[in-house]
């Protein structure tokens, strides 16, 4: 199976990186909406 073993790898790196930048942005977006809380007067 030389097609998946040269395959396989670049999939999983792709999800990986796709993954680091999901939960980069979900972790950003949350730092963002609990400094605008804090900011906010209410």
């Amino acid at each position: 199976m030389p097609l998946t073993k040269t395959v396989f790898p670049y999939i999983g790196g792709a999800v990986f990186c796709f993954w680091l930048m999901f939960l980069a942005g979900y972790f950003w977006l949350k730092q963002k909406a609990l400094t605008t809380a804090l900011l906010s007067p209410d």
